[in-house]
């Protein structure tokens, strides 16, 4: 009586630890990349499960861009970003463009691309795409 006891305490710990880890995983899938007060705005993803990185545009005109990454660290940088044109450029807190976007298509998805230094669009595998993309689904 005593083992049926233990094994149903050990079930009820697995079947706990389960449904932690998804309210865990389905809350990240919601939530920005981080929260710079209670501003509105988009956040761009890149990558795939085990390294993912997230810009949040805030309406104010700041970005935040965070990593998630299962052996990485790295931290969150912050700074201004405004769209010139077509492209979005990020600046850091010192002035320095940290990344410039432009717009692309993949697979008939719209998505942002980096552009390289010479003025070329960069390798079309990697591309931003906003959070929550239908079109992406498909991919």
């Amino acid at each position: 009586m005593q083992r049926r006891w233990m094994m149903i305490g050990a079930l009820l710990v697995i079947f706990a630890a389960a449904s932690l880890s998804l309210v865990a995983w389905w809350h990240s899938k919601k939530t920005p990349a981080t929260s710079m007060d209670d501003d509105t705005g988009v956040v761009l993803m890149q990558g795939r499960p085990g390294y993912l990185h997230k810009i949040l545009l805030s309406d104010t005109g700041q970005y935040s861009m965070t990593t998630e990454c299962d052996v990485c660290d790295e931290r969150a940088s912050i700074g201004t970003w405004e769209r010139i044109g077509e492209s979005y450029i990020f600046q850091s807190s010192s002035g320095s463009v940290v990344l410039e976007l432009v717009p692309d298509k993949v697979r008939g998805c719209d998505v942002l691309v980096p552009r390289t230094r010479d003025a070329t669009i960069s390798d079309r595998r990697i591309f931003y795409s906003r959070l929550g993309d239908a079109c992406l689904l498909r991919l």
